[in-house]
């Protein structure tokens, strides 16, 4: 899935005014603004995932799509600006694929 683009952005933004006029209430927040998958770099248990429209505040769901030789698990993972911090239960060495999910809401 691709970034969100402003033009994409400015179009929901429009659907969920529009939906809490009506008394819909929030139809679209949080809104997905980025996903994808990423490649352990491995060296230590802390990986940052670069994400250039991340910013802290927003909401940053990672879990392990493919485990590497030696199993390791996501203990935290918290969005910040361009990228995501995540820290692995250890080493994850250069094997293990994670996906990710960025959340904001709009």
């Amino acid at each position: 899935m691709a970034v969100l683009t402003a033009a994409k952005k400015a179009k929901l933004n429009k659907m969920n005014r529009c939906a809490r006029e009506n008394g819909l209430g929030d139809l679209l927040s949080p809104c997905v603004i980025a996903a994808g998958t990423f490649t352990t770099a491995g060296g230590d248990a802390n990986e940052s995932i670069t994400v250039t429209d991340c910013a802290s505040g927003d909401i940053a769901i990672v879990t392990v799509k493919t485990n590497g030789a030696t199993p390791r698990t996501v203990t935290t993972a918290s969005a910040g600006s361009g990228a995501i911090a995540v820290v692995m239960s250890g080493d994850p060495s250069t094997d293990h694929v994670l996906q990710y999910v960025v959340l904001r809401s709009v």
